[in-house]
């Protein structure tokens, strides 16, 4: 019997593409502030097509899971503005 490990890999990806993305939002936000979505945006769209042309599982996962990320990021930055921008209303920033 052998083993695979290809949906450990995945996951594996999948937990280094979340705790990335949480420090890449926060980083990316208190650098460049609204500013820097369409990369996050570009970039998270080129992964998921990479994926669809890469024929090895656990790659095309890999890619798919880092795009992902990046989108979910886009979505992150402009919730985080308004998180901090909720600061002047007298509410305490969330960042």
């Amino acid at each position: 019997m052998s083993l695979n490990f290809d949906g450990l890999l995945i996951a594996a990806l999948t937990l280094a593409a979340i705790a990335f993305g949480h420090v890449f939002v926060r980083k990316s936000f208190k650098l460049f502030g609204l500013k820097f979505w369409p990369v996050s945006l570009l970039l998270g769209l080129c992964l998921l097509c990479a994926s669809v042309f890469v024929s090895y599982a656990v790659i095309s996962g890999g890619l798919a899971v880092w795009g992902a990320t990046f989108l979910w990021a886009v979505r992150e930055i402009f919730e985080m503005e308004e998180r901090v921008s909720g600061a002047g209303n007298g509410e305490s920033p969330q960042t």
